[in-house]
């Protein structure tokens, strides 16, 4: 059954996905440069590795996920911009492999092909400001898209753990940029939707909706 989902040639389709992303990239993670919001979160990522508190030690108006990744990149791979940009390269190759378990959730693994190349063309511009540099939008994504996995899988399998785990990725994304609230309002409304077309009961509506909000919360 499983050969069947995932056939060789679509193993073999997704290793290059991957091997595309990696060709692309690297030349960026070797690259010792950087934009303004990256070397504001460089600095409140050091600032963490030295003992600071966000928002207090230093300012800023974003969410503290990507502040603690880039403190976690720089313990793991040194103190450079070097390892803020392989981290990201870990981070999308990580979104595809999710974009495409999930495509292949609602389609087949032919279609799961295409959504992963798609997200990583689309992920990519040599411009080091837009696409190449350590933005917190490449964050709330994998979050996002982490989200909508446990979301599909419940509509799937019914278990109410998956709508938890499907808010607290939202809240995590929403903590790596705020307008990824928005992903979190469409998420409700389309289990409020699913769940009363399906089951035509409020009470199990509310208690959907409900273990969804109570994740973000958390």
């Amino acid at each position: 059954m499983h050969k069947e989902k995932f056939p060789n040639g679509t193993v073999l389709m997704l290793a290059g996905i991957l091997l595309l992303v990696i060709f692309l990239r690297l030349p960026a993670v070797s690259a010792q440069f950087y934009i303004q919001d990256e070397g504001v979160t460089a600095a409140m990522g050091k600032s963490i590795l030295n003992g600071g508190i966000p928002y207090k030690d230093m300012i800023d108006i974003r969410g503290p996920i990507g502040y603690y990744i880039c403190a976690l990149s720089f313990l793991l791979f040194g103190g450079t911009m070097s390892a803020i940009h392989l981290t990201l390269l870990i981070l999308i190759l990580l979104t595809i492999l999710l974009l495409f378990l999930l495509s292949s959730k609602v389609w087949d693994s032919k279609t799961a092909c295409w959504a992963a190349l798609l997200f990583a063309v689309s992920s990519y511009a040599y411009l080091d400001a837009d696409m190449l540099a350590f933005n917190m939008e490449f964050i709330a994504s994998f979050f996002a898209v982490m989200g909508v996995f446990f979301i599909v899988s419940y509509v799937k399998r019914r278990r109410d753990l998956l709508l938890v785990l499907g808010g607290l990725c939202f809240g995590m994304a929403f903590f790596s940029k705020q307008p990824a609230i928005l992903d979190f309002l469409i998420t409700l409304c389309f289990i409020g939707v699913a769940t009363f077309t399906e089951s035509g009961s409020f009470r199990r509506t509310v208690k959907a909706l409900s273990l969804l909000i109570s994740g973000f919360c958390l």
